[in-house]
């Protein structure tokens, strides 16, 4: 495979969970002349960050909740915004991430909006009591009617995490797969990311999104670190943050 780096762009891209976690070093020095010595935040902290580095763009390192697939679109599309030429395509990009639509409380209205109404509910609830009636055994029956009732409340919860991801792999895919993007972005330089075999990075969303923005998305190897640059980086980091003197989570972010 040979890339035209005048006509499209290159980076390398990789996840890593930065830690705040005690070790045997308890004591650090700071950058004080002379050096005063500090004891090390006992508390256990972490953030999930996402590094790319461009050969040929601009690059970025980028902070999620969570490794989920709706996550590694948000990062995907934010940094497509950062590498399009176009005024108007950056401008829709950043409106389509900071939709209202992606947020929980939003979420979790659209929820609540389509549950049914109380009597629906009882009458569901009626209609699995009335379907165990039939079950040979009484302790299989209770057994089955209590794992069917937790379902049933996992299916009315608006709080359930599984619901509120799944409506932002939703929203998210509705807000970009719009003709005015994808005619605009498909005027961009092609991006072409090399990344590693995460499961999130195969994800359907994520393929449909990439294919959305003019991504190309180049897998490495199996179990071959070693090939992307980015792991270098991520050691030093870790090294570095090692020897810092950190508050909390905001604090480990703002370090980084």
């Amino acid at each position: 495979m040979s890339l035209n780096l005048d006509k499209e762009y290159l980076c390398f891209l990789d996840s890593s969970s930065v830690q705040n976690i005690p070790n045997s070093q308890r004591i650090i020095m700071d950058s004080c002349d002379p050096p005063k010595r500090i004891i090390k935040n006992g508390q256990k902290f972490k953030t999930n960050g996402t590094g790319i580095q461009g050969v040929n763009c601009n690059s970025c390192l980028l902070f999620t909740p969570s490794t989920r697939a709706d996550e590694f679109a948000l990062i995907l599309t934010h940094f497509r915004m950062i590498n399009v030429e176009n005024i108007e395509a950056r401008d829709l990009l950043k409106k389509a991430m900071n939709n209202p639509n992606l947020t929980e409380d939003y979420i979790k209205v659209k929820l609540a909006s389509n549950l049914s109404s109380n009597y629906e509910i009882i009458n569901d609830v009626n209609n699995i009591l009335y379907k165990m009636l039939d079950e040979e055994k009484e302790d299989e029956k209770i057994d089955k009617l209590l794992k069917r009732l937790r379902r049933y409340e996992n299916k009315i919860d608006i709080n359930n995490y599984r619901k509120i991801h799944a409506a932002k792999r939703k929203y998210l895919l509705e807000n970009l797969d719009t003709n005015e993007i994808k005619g605009l972005i498909s005027k961009e330089k092609v991006l072409n990311i090399i990344l590693d075999n995460y499961p999130t990075h195969k994800a359907a969303l994520v393929k449909k999104v990439a294919e959305i923005l003019n991504i190309n998305l180049i897998f490495l190897p199996e179990y071959s670190p070693d090939l992307n640059p980015i792991e270098d980086i991520w050691r030093v980091i870790k090294d570095y943050i090692s020897r810092k003197y950190l508050k909390d989570v905001e604090h480990l972010k703002k370090t980084l």
